[in-house]
């Protein structure tokens, strides 16, 4: 994902500048990160047969529809992934007003699976209803959030395992003086990193961990999605603690760098008139790129399908286009500016509002072992402290953190831990290439 953002959240705020930062990091942070979706997507195997059905999520595919029902639309993307899709309807109905009748208008060509349900969620639903997904053997079944938080349910997790690793881990030797310490650690970070709100100390109410005192266990309650994510989490951290690093999917990467390059093409510029609409359309047409737009969002600022579009200009690159016609649609009568702007997010261009874009953001795992390196236990704090401060106070805007060593202090929607010499950071793509800055800038060499 990349993004050309007018806003200190990103301080590379113009598109070139963006695309040469991300091109230049791109072969570092493809070797030592991860991402995890908002919806039920990990990068970490599942311990059950869900395993393939993650690897067809991960499958590119194409849909193009223009008003078909969603049950058709679910079942074309079923039969492209190669999964059984089930629907609650009774849940969306009732908790959204969506039905199987409901009408969707979605391009996209050769984009992962889910990030196909994904930006189908975003279309059909507002911005107050969720849409979530549970994993099965090959098949996925899909629900609304608060459907699936009525029916939370309770999973005992075994971390003996863990901890044996830990014990083995150099680190883990030092930093946790007990199985206890251990516990409650990987407590906290599943209550910053997984489905934040939810849990009950964070102030939610569809989400609780206890952990057993005699045992290397907890029970978790929360929404079955949830408890897939947390399960996924625990074989990211066993990994970190056999002093490995959960990697990125290299297919995302790609295709953020292929839609980068598509926004170099030239096309036509000139527009009079022309319902905005019409305006993407042709975008689209012309340059062979994803674009989706956040219309509910669009709206909510006071743009509209139908606006006139006029723009009197040569045939230019896309990528300037797409800035000019931002700049049209964001400029006001009061020479103020709405908060609209667009992003590349798993190889597809989206276009929303400031909080809708800096919410789209990604779980990655950054490599920060050498803090413990030929340093004493007090020294190795001071080293990991100052990290995780400047991590805090100079990428993008403070208050965008949650601040806290729980990140349990704040409401911010991005969220950083460190766990055996690995940071665990939650941001919007961009950042993480800060974060990468800060840490080889921060921490001894190897």
């Amino acid at each position: 994902m990349m993004y050309r953002m007018r806003t200190s959240d990103v301080e590379d705020s113009r598109w070139k500048q963006l695309q040469f930062a991300a091109m230049k990091w791109f072969s570092m942070l493809f070797l030592t990160v991860v991402m995890t979706n908002d919806f039920g997507v990990l990068a970490a195997p599942l311990s059950s047969p869900g395993v393939q059905t993650l690897a067809r999520l991960r499958r590119p595919i194409s849909v193009e529809t223009d008003g078909q029902p969603l049950k058709d639309v679910l079942a074309t993307i079923g039969d492209e992934a190669g999964l059984a899709i089930k629907c609650d309807w009774d849940a969306l109905a009732m908790h959204g007003k969506i039905t199987s009748a409901t009408r969707v208008k979605l391009k996209l060509h050769k984009v992962r699976a889910d990030t196909v349900l994904r930006l189908l969620f975003k279309s059909v639903a507002d911005e107050k209803f969720k849409m979530d997904f549970v994993i099965g053997h090959q098949s996925l079944a899909i629900s609304s959030g608060a459907a699936f938080a009525a029916q939370k349910k309770t999973q005992s997790i075994d971390l003996e395992d863990l901890d044996r690793q830990v014990r083995k881990n150099d680190i883990g030797t030092i930093v946790f003086a007990s199985r206890r310490d251990l516990i409650h650690r990987v407590v906290a970070l599943i209550e910053t990193h997984i489905d934040h709100s939810i849990w009950e100390t964070n102030g939610g109410r569809a989400g609780n961990i206890v952990v057993d005192p005699t045992k290397a266990r907890i029970d978790v309650t929360a929404p079955a999605p949830t408890l897939q994510r947390v399960e996924m989490f625990i074989t990211d951290l066993q990994l970190i603690a056999r002093k490995g690093t959960p990697r990125r999917d290299t297919r995302t990467a790609g295709a953020d760098t292929r839609a980068a390059s598509q926004l170099l093409k030239v096309v036509p510029a000139g527009f009079k008139k022309t319902p905005l609409i019409d305006v993407i359309n042709s975008f689209q047409k012309n340059t062979g790129a994803n674009i989706f737009v956040n219309w509910a969002k669009l709206k909510a600022a006071g743009i509209e399908k139908g606006r006139p579009v006029t723009i009197n200009v040569p045939a230019i690159p896309a990528d300037k286009l797409l800035e000019v016609l931002i700049d049209e649609l964001t400029l006001m009568p009061d020479k103020k500016r709405r908060p609209i702007d667009f992003v590349i997010h798993d190889g597809v261009i989206y276009v929303s509002d400031f909080d809708d874009l800096n919410s789209l953001t990604d779980r990655r795992y950054h490599e920060a072992r050498a803090i413990y390196r030929k340093a004493s236990m007090k020294m190795s704090q001071i080293r990991r402290a100052k990290v995780m401060d400047l991590i805090h106070t100079s990428v993008g805007r403070p208050q965008r953190w949650r601040t806290g060593e729980n990140g349990d202090d704040a409401k911010g929607l991005w969220a950083a831990s460190e766990f055996l010499g690995v940071i665990i950071v939650q941001t919007i793509p961009v950042q993480h290439n800060n974060v990468a800055t800060v840490i080889r800038r921060n921490i001894p060499r190897r």
